[in-house]
């Protein structure tokens, strides 16, 4: 496996069923209340069904698309893109202040969750005692 660079997003912690559709829900509730009701839905309904706008591509807003994994804890979660297109899968960044405007760091969760084992397998990473893992 190809390794990842150190700019991998460490400090994560992986988020359980409920958290994640909290998470999600409370992403979403902040998107309506940051856009009129009509917009949002007009965003929302193009960024999910238009070509020019696939998984794996930057967004400001929080989409329905969008199923979060895990957070920092400090307004950032990592992401799996669920709108359609060849990155359909990938896992990406979204911060509160700058939304998801990186390319996805893993093609999908399985290889993102190979990256975390092997780090650990290697010494390349390790738990704090809050469960989030670091790397270098």
């Amino acid at each position: 496996m190809t390794r990842r660079p150190a700019a991998s997003p460490p400090g994560f912690v992986p988020y359980s069923i409920d958290e994640a559709l909290k998470s999600r829900r409370l992403w979403m509730d902040v998107a309506r209340q940051l856009a009129l009701v009509d917009e949002l839905e007009a965003f929302t309904g193009s960024e999910n069904n238009r070509p020019y706008r696939p998984a794996g591509t930057r967004c400001d807003t929080w989409l329905p698309a969008w199923l979060p994994v895990a957070t920092n804890w400090g307004g950032a979660n990592l992401f799996v893109d669920l709108r359609g297109g060849p990155r359909y899968g990938c896992v990406m960044e979204f911060y509160r202040d700058a939304g998801a405007a990186a390319e996805p760091e893993w093609p999908d969760m399985a290889a993102m969750l190979y990256d975390i084992a092997d780090r650990l397998a290697e010494n390349e990473a390790q738990f704090d005692n809050a469960g989030r893992i670091f790397w270098w």
